[in-house]
Formats: structure tokens, C-alpha cells, sequence
């Protein structure tokens, strides 16, 4: 174990740097919660799918299209938001919701034309921000700890620098050296 006095093994702004970017993968995670917490107060419709596929990006990560068609107050209207996944390959959800299939979705009742066919989030959605919000809680926790002992060590340098400066000759040593002297030439004369 270090001394308390000695500089922190890793620099405070290693610890602010990682604080900020845990606050900011909080900050995503309620983001992307939001919605389907917002959801749960929606109300459900009775929808006819028109389109559900499996597409591959450039990269080759696959996503689901989907389109479908509710209405809602006598107006009609197409949703194109699947919602939250909960680890099942898109294939199983694209045969779920083939087309022409009569499905649940959930309408936003101020806005009719935001709706959902998936609500429900699993522990992970859920669990995600809590952990990250723990991880900013440690590495804020780090940062302070290391700001802490960077002042005591900087304030223990300063010390020694200034008691350095400031210490006086010992008399006693120039006692000894001129009695030195002194029977040096005593004895020599």
C-alpha cells in the first residue's frame, strides 16, 4: 500500500474522464428506457401488418422493417416502430408479424401517429441505467479519492520545500567546527 502522502497511482482526470463517460452511458440508457416506460400509459389497437422483413445493413447487422396499418378515432394511420427487442433472432420476429396478420400495437394518445407493436422491456432495459448509474457512483467516487490525495501530496511537497528552504544552520555544528578549529590551532601553535 502507498503512503498518503505519495501522488495518486492513477491521475485524477483518468477518474473525471471516466465519470463523465459513465454519466453519459447513464444518459443514453434512460433515453432509450424512456420510450417504453412512455408506452406503458398507451393505449391498444387492433392493427393488419403490411410489411415485416429482415434487411441487412452495409455492414451486415441485420434490422427489422416493419409497417402496418391502425386507426384511431376514425382516422387511419401506418406505424412503422417495432419497439424493444428481448434477444430473439429477427427471423422469429419477422415470422410472427408476417404480413397480413391482425396484431396489438399501442397508439399514443396525444400523438396517434406514434405507435408501438412491442411495449414490454425486459430486466435487462430495466437493470442497464441502475448499473451504469453505480459504475459513474464508483469512478466519481475514484475521482474524488484521487483529487484528495493529489492535494495532500501536493500540500506535503510544499512542506518540505518550504522547511527546506527555510531551516537554519544548527549552532551546535558550528560550535563543534570552531572548537575543532580552535584546538586544531591551539594544539598546531
Amino acid at each position: 500500500m502507498t503512503s498518503s502522502l505519495s501522488p495518486p497511482r492513477i491521475a485524477p482526470w483518468v477518474w473525471i474522464l471516466l465519470t463523465v463517460l459513465a454519466v453519459a452511458g447513464t444518459i443514453a440508457c434512460v433515453s432509450s428506457v424512456m420510450p417504453g416506460i412512455r408506452a406503458l400509459w398507451w393505449v391498444e389497437a387492433r392493427a393488419r401488418m403490411i410489411q415485416c422483413d429482415v434487411v441487412a445493413d452495409s455492414e451486415g447487422a441485420e434490422g427489422l422493417t416493419v409497417r402496418y396499418a391502425y386507426a384511431h378515432n376514425g382516422e387511419n394511420y401506418i406505424g412503422n416502430r417495432f419497439g424493444f427487442f428481448d434477444g430473439a433472432p429477427k427471423t422469429k420476429w419477422a415470422a410472427d408479424y408476417l404480413a397480413g396478420r391482425e396484431v396489438t400495437v399501442f397508439i399514443n394518445p396525444q400523438n396517434p401517429s406514434e405507435a408501438l407493436l412491442r411495449r414490454e422491456m425486459t430486466l435487462l432495459h430495466w437493470l442497464l441505467p441502475g448499473i451504469f448509474a453505480l459504475i459513474a457512483a464508483g469512478f466519481g467516487y475514484g475521482a474524488h479519492r484521487a483529487l484528495a490525495q493529489q492535494r495532500i501530496a501536493d500540500a506535503a511537497t510544499l512542506y518540505t520545500l518550504e522547511t527546506a528552504l527555510t531551516r537554519r544552520p544548527s549552532f551546535r555544528r558550528r560550535r563543534r567546527r570552531r572548537t575543532a578549529e580552535s584546538s586544531q590551532i591551539f594544539h598546531n601553535g
